[in-house]
């Protein structure tokens, strides 16, 4: 059981996503640091229709689903979607991850992964989750 904290500054959405969604699923206590610096790849156009409309078809009116509007608990439920999170090993692989927005703690050593560095990308195309729930109406 080892302990790994992640910088999510300059990290791709679903590659940061299903490595911390992996290690917690092996045993592995996830810490992701600055979850509003992750970036979302693909053209600024189709994001921002894609999530909106997501926000708009939410069922009935206060009776959900409830879509987050918070950087750390947007990526909560990405993350919580590729576990099986109804079974007992996905409940206790979600309660080793957890999520942070900013680094309180400056003095602790932030890993990054190489597979999902922004340095990956040959293309400006990306918005960051930040200008994301911003737009859904949250306080970024």
């Amino acid at each position: 059981m080892n302990i790994i904290d992640i910088d999510g500054k300059g990290m791709i959405f679903g590659r940061l996503a299903t490595y911390a969604a992996k290690r917690a699923l092996l045993g592995d206590t996830v810490n992701v640091y600055n979850c509003e610096e992750i970036i979302i790849t693909g053209s600024k156009a189709k994001i921002l229709e894609k999530y909106p409309k997501k926000a708009r078809f939410t069922g009935q009116m206060g009776k959900g689903p409830f879509r987050p509007r918070r950087s750390d608990l947007f990526l909560k439920r990405h993350i919580r979607n590729m576990l099986p999170y109804k079974k007992e090993r996905g409940k206790q692989a979600m309660a080793r991850i957890k999520f942070y927005i900013g680094n309180e703690e400056n003095k602790k050593e932030l890993k990054t992964i190489e597979q999902a560095s922004i340095k990956r990308l040959t293309t400006q195309k990306y918005l960051k989750i930040k200008q994301i729930i911003q737009l859904l109406g949250g306080k970024a």
